[in-house]
């Protein structure tokens, strides 16, 4: 191993330069990230914050007030939240440049620093970001590491953000005036009152099939209960009531906004003679995530013994009989402030959740 080492710096620095620059992520907006994140409240405590990384974009801005993204957990045997061990996000691609070597750490410096500099120079005279530089550039986070700093891009419309909770009993995404901030997903001239989360283009989070198991033999059993549950999968539907609201309230280009399932028990039974160029892909590192239409799950794909994320949504249609989840967020405060009953387009039976909640699946990269 050592020879190798030896011949591979003994190469004339052109030639280095060049094998350093193929090791580094593709920047192609026509081939969208999929990146994994936890999301840390302050409440939390000083080890989630520690975990948690910075957009330094907005580091003049009080904008991790609220929530922070942080590093994942894939690891359930050590249970440790960790931004190398295990992760398949995009970001980690080069992590070891960061490492390897002072050479590596400048060629990856320049990698990112040029995405830096495309979004400064579009910047407003009162040095925040506009709407314009915020749609079109690509957003780099920073954190810690083995004494050294990482820095990673995103692209905060066209990635896929994948978000578990950190701890779901302290996150809710209406629980203050900031509207439920993170840091990446803020827009300084967007005045508006609701969730940043909703600046993500694609948010995802992953499924598990013990979310099919509910108490609808309840008679008193309703969406409520699943929104006010302190659980993986009451983030997903407080997550899922959320930005739903937000599609109803601001609606405009984001009207067909799409919430992920990810279903890693989802698995090809058979390949179709032709694909739909409509079809997501969203790539990982190691993994790519597929989308999968809801006609064709029945025939052509399947999740084993496991219950998938079809099933759960079907059951959670019922559940909803039609109406829109942000209806019940509204109807928390009273129905006297509800906004969606007294919209001109109100229908109590009118909402699809396929047309907001979509599936993924998971296969291994080449």
């Amino acid at each position: 191993m050592e020879s190798h080492v030896c011949q591979f710096l003994d190469l004339p620095f052109e030639l280095r330069l060049m094998i350093w620059k193929l090791v580094l992520r593709p920047l192609d907006h026509n081939r969208p990230g999929a990146h994994f994140f936890s999301v840390v409240n302050r409440a939390d405590g000083v080890e989630a914050r520690r975990l948690s990384a910075r957009c330094p974009i907005y580091a003049d801005n009080n904008h991790c007030s609220g929530y922070h993204l942080a590093a994942p957990k894939f690891d359930s045997n050590d249970g440790g939240h960790s931004w190398t061990k295990n992760n398949p996000s995009a970001y980690a691609w080069d992590f070891g440049m960061w490492t390897a070597c002072r050479e590596s750490r400048q060629i990856i410096k320049a990698h990112y620093g040029k995405e830096d500099w495309t979004t400064r120079t579009r910047r407003s005279s009162s040095s925040r970001p506009s709407m314009y530089s915020y749609n079109q550039s690509c957003i780099s986070l920073t954190t810690s590491g083995n004494g050294e700093k990482w820095r990673f891009r995103i692209h905060p419309k066209q990635d896929l953000v994948c978000l578990q909770a950190f701890d779901p009993s302290t996150i809710s995404w209406w629980e203050n005036d900031d509207g439920g901030d993170i840091c990446v997903a803020m827009n300084a001239y967007n005045h508006f009152h609701f969730p940043k989360l909703f600046r993500f283009g694609h948010v995802a989070i992953a499924y598990d099939p013990s979310w099919y198991n509910t108490d609808e033999e309840n008679d008193n059993f309703n969406f409520g209960h699943l929104y006010a549950e302190q659980s993986a999968r009451g983030f997903f539907i407080r997550t899922l009531a959320t930005i739903d609201d937000c599609v109803h309230c601001f609606g405009g280009n984001d009207k067909h906004k799409a919430l992920w399932l990810i279903d890693y028990n989802l698995k090809r039974v058979r390949y179709c003679n032709k694909s739909s160029k409509e079809r997501k892909v969203f790539y990982g590192n190691g993994q790519n995530f597929m989308e999968v239409e809801y006609w064709l799950s029945r025939k052509t794909f399947s999740s084993g013994r496991y219950t998938s994320a079809f099933d759960f949504l079907d059951k959670l249609y019922r559940l909803l009989e039609g109406d829109r989840p942000c209806h019940y967020i509204h109807h928390r405060i009273g129905a006297t402030g509800c906004n969606v009953c007294r919209g001109n387009d109100y229908n109590p039976r009118s909402y699809l959740i396929y047309r907001q909640v979509r599936v993924l699946m998971c296969e291994e990269s080449t």
